[in-house]
Formats: structure tokens, sequence, C-alpha cells
């Protein structure tokens, strides 16, 4: 079968987990969410999002869903610890593996949220 003429074998390879996280960005993005099941609300903002994913990517969400805790009763999630902006940074990487472009300032309190949830390979 020939290859297409910009394709690399390494790009070919990377190509479907590009889109694996591209399909999980959208998940997180999408106007009207669908199979969420948890609500995680820091100060006014209020983002749906999947337990699953969440316990998949870190073990303190896999333990806060496990247990009989009020967030897996009411499917909410108090978000106290960290900013807004913050919780979106870190939910973009726990969905995609991706972090964007970030301040200094952003990328210093992404790390301490990495920390606190036990994100993988975050640093």
């Amino acid at each position: 079968m020939p290859q297409p003429q910009n394709s690399s074998p390494s790009t070919r390879q990377f190509e479907p987990l590009r889109e694996l996280s591209d399909d999980f960005a959208r998940l997180l993005y999408e106007k009207t969410p669908t199979f969420t099941d948890v609500e995680l609300k820091c100060g006014t903002l209020t983002i749906p999002a999947h337990k699953n994913i969440l316990s998949a990517r870190s073990p303190v969400f896999r333990a806060m869903f496990s247990n009989k805790m009020k967030e897996t009763r009411d499917n909410e999630v108090n978000i106290t610890d960290i900013d807004a902006p913050v919780l979106q940074a870190m939910l973009t990487y726990v969905y995609t593996g991706q972090t964007g472009n970030l301040s200094y300032n952003l990328a210093g309190d992404l790390l301490f949220a990495a920390d606190k949830y036990e994100l993988k390979d975050s640093k």
C-alpha cells in the first residue's frame, strides 16, 4: 500500500492519539453535555464531567467516587482549593493529556492542582 507523501511512519503512528485527544476534548467542551454524571463546581463555574474519565486519571477522584462520600451521592464535587481557570486547565489536561499555552502563574497553579489530585504523568 503506498504511503501518503507528507506522512512519515512516526506521524501516522501518533494520528490515532491526536484523534483520541480531540474526541475527549469534545466530550469535555461540548455545548450540550452527553453522558456526564458529575458536576464540578468552582465558585460560580459549573463543569459537567465524567466520573470514569476523572477516576482513570486521578486516584483522588477515584477514591472520592468509590466510597460513600457526599460527592458520590450528590454527583457534585465542590472544588474550593483552586481557582476556576486552574480547574479548566486541569480538566483539559485530564481529558486530553495536553495543557496548551499557559501563563507562568497558571502553570504553577496547575502543578499544585496536579500534585493535589495526583494526576498521572503531569510533572
